[in-house]
Formats: structure tokens, sequence, C-alpha cells
């Protein structure tokens, strides 16, 4: 067995879990390059074991500059470290999930599209039946915290400023840019005029 064998069988494998080949997680270009000098001499099983190596690294490496790449793979793949790695990340993706409340014609609503966005927001919303609802009303939004409180998450809320927040904050902001502007005008002088008859 080669190098270029053992990179091709594990990239191989590799694209078997993807559910999406595109883009590519892991370029064969990557992996020898992380590989970096390659002996010719070595066992088959000391390369494939040195090849594992790699991709966990580079696994490791991609998923953490770039949450949205665990997207491209199936739920289980064959290999245990990428099953971990992909349960970590996709955890990190449902933790930094924002539940934005809204207020629309005097009922409260919430707004689950970033929680759809995830894998397992997905999954927590087929199960609860809601499905690709974007805006939920608050008996719903509180089976999704209670669903989420059952694997001990707390989804983070925000509250999206009313049309007339808006309108004060921005007005608030504009006095304050026409204060600031008013300030640089009316500098003054501070030059000495004790010695001056």
């Amino acid at each position: 067995m080669s190098w270029t064998d053992a990179m091709t069988a594990a990239l191989t494998e590799l694209h078997t879990f993807q559910e999406r080949r595109y883009p590519e997680f892991i370029t064969r270009a990557e992996l020898a390059s992380h590989l970096g000098t390659l002996d010719a001499g070595v066992e088959p099983q000391l390369m494939q074991a040195r090849v594992q190596k790699s991709l966990l690294a580079l696994s490791k490496q991609k998923l953490v500059e770039d949450l949205s790449l665990a997207d491209l793979f199936k739920k289980e793949t064959g290999w245990k470290w990428l099953n971990q790695l992909l349960a970590a990340t996709r955890l990190k993706q449902l933790t930094l999930v924002k539940i934005v409340r809204k207020s629309r014609k005097g009922k409260m609503g919430f707004d689950l599209s970033e929680l759809q966005k995830t894998y397992y927001g997905k999954q927590i919303l087929a199960g609860l039946q809601l499905g690709t609802r974007k805006v939920v009303d608050k008996t719903e939004f509180e089976t999704v915290k209670a669903a989420c409180a059952a694997i001990k998450l707390t989804l983070p809320e925000t509250i999206e400023p009313t049309r007339t927040e808006r309108f004060f904050v921005d007005a608030d902001a504009a006095a304050d840019d026409d204060d600031a502007e008013a300030s640089a005008d009316t500098t003054v002088s501070t030059t000495d005029t004790s010695g001056v008859p």
C-alpha cells in the first residue's frame, strides 16, 4: 500500500459519510500538506493511522472555523471520532441560537428561524410537529423550551424593539450627531494674551 492509496481510501470513506459532497470537506491537497514528509517504507497500518490522525486534526480545525460544515454529514458515520466531533459541533450550533420575541398585532410571537437552521433544532421542531414554521405563539414556544430543558439547554431570547422604540433610538442617535457637530464648530481659542497691552 502506498501513501496515495491510504489517502484515497480514507477520503473515499469520508465522502460516503457526507449527504452533500460539495463544498468538499477535506481535499486531497489539504490532507497531503498536513501529512508532510512521507516515508515509503512504512507499514500499511501505520499509514492508515497517520492518515486518520491527520483527518482528525483537519476536521477539528475546519469545524471550529465553520460550524455549518457539520451539515454536510449524515446523522451517523462509520468513524467514532467523527461522530463525536459532529455531535459537539451540532450542540455548539444549538447553543448559539437566539430566539427573537416579536410583538405583532397585539400578540406575542417567537421567531424560530435560527433554530430551524441547526441540525438538532430541526429534529426538535420536527418532534414537536412544528415543522418549518418560523414564528410560533407563546404556548408553542413553551413546548419548545420544555423540549430543550429536557436536554439541559436554555435557549437565549432577545426582544425585538417595537417600531416606536426604533424611532426614538434613531432620533436620539441623530440628536447626538447634531450635538457632536455643534461642539466641533464652537472651538474656543486658548492663546495667551496676558503679555499683550
